[in-house]
């Protein structure tokens, strides 16, 4: 039986389970309180013409999102090419700026220094 679903956000969670209700052959309606969509995901431009990305994490889990793509007959591949980055990103403090290194060993020292044990500790999360 078709249903008609309302979904709260466009974030991924929004997206992705909009999607699963159509592909099952419901009438799915998304809203979204932002301008645009993408939630975590979306991109935010200044006066000025910058263009920040508003700090999405989704591809920590690339599992996840790859059997996402795979569940509507496509690979992430299809769509895009991801690029390692080191740093992975940026942490900006009022007094301070972060930057997340690639490697998990970088990871480790870096929070070394910034804590004593801190990174030996994360072998153990």
């Amino acid at each position: 039986m078709r249903k008609r679903i309302a979904i709260i956000g466009s974030g991924f969670a929004g997206i992705s389970a909009a999607a699963y209700a159509a592909k099952e052959g419901n009438e799915v309606y998304v809203f979204e309180k932002n301008e645009a969509v993408g939630g975590r995901a979306r991109q935010m431009t200044t006066p000025a013409g910058y263009v920040f990305d508003m700090g999405p994490s989704w591809y920590w889990m690339p599992d996840v999102i790859e059997r996402f793509f795979e569940d509507f007959g496509y690979r992430t591949a299809d769509f895009f090419e991801l690029l390692p980055l080191d740093p992975q990103f940026e942490m900006v403090f009022a007094d301070d700026t972060v930057a997340v290194p690639r490697s998990y060993d970088a990871l480790k020292a870096l929070f070394e220094t910034m804590e004593k044990g801190a990174g030996s500790r994360l072998d153990t999360l």
